[in-house]
């Protein structure tokens, strides 16, 4: 029995000697979460000029489809075109009006060829936008005949979208004059 009592006498000293110990507790500063990976979801300028170089030939090739692929869904744009003095502007939202004005504009031209063209690629710091902006010369014929020099500059807003950069907004001002006849 002395046994037992000296065992719980030991036990007890120990619990005391254990919730007596003086422990000393400091806060650490806030500290927010540092991110150690950086996201690849960037857009370069390499990638921009690979986009723009896709769409090109997929204008060429009057292939609206391809087109569309580069278009957000919910993608807007705003067209203007002055010609002999006036300014008709439209503005699309969605993929439907683009791909309605995309096909009315190619059956009109049977043919068209670029003059010139430039185009200057802009990315922000934090690479999640691009702006592009294209000035482009370029004559084409229509299906009835009659021949057109167009001059214009589109600016496209490009953001990184399912892993692709692709157009969320598009302004694109032109101007376009019908040649004379050469006869």
């Amino acid at each position: 029995m002395k046994r037992q009592w000296e065992s719980l006498l030991t036990l007890s000293v120990l619990a005391s000697s254990v919730l007596i110990i003086p422990v000393s507790v400091r806060a650490n500063e806030f500290a927010p979460p540092q991110l150690l990976v950086q996201s690849t979801s960037q857009l370069t300028e390499e990638k921009i000029r690979e986009t723009m170089a896709a769409i090109e030939k997929a204008e060429n090739s009057e292939d609206i489809e391809e087109l569309l692929k580069f278009l957000a869904p919910f993608a807007i744009s705003e067209v203007t075109v002055e010609s002999q003095g006036s300014k008709i502007t439209t503005n699309l939202e969605g993929i439907e009006a683009h791909r309605a004005l995309l096909e009315s504009t190619f059956e009109l031209v049977k043919d068209r060829g670029i003059i010139n063209n430039y185009m200057n690629v802009r990315i922000t710091p934090d690479g999640q936008v691009a702006v592009v902006t294209r000035i482009i010369v370029e004559e084409f014929t229509t299906s009835d005949g009659k021949e057109f020099l167009v001059s214009g500059t589109d600016t496209f807003h490009f953001a990184w979208i399912d892993n692709q950069p692709m157009i969320v907004l598009t302004k694109s001002e032109g101007w376009i004059e019908e040649r004379p006849s050469q006869q």
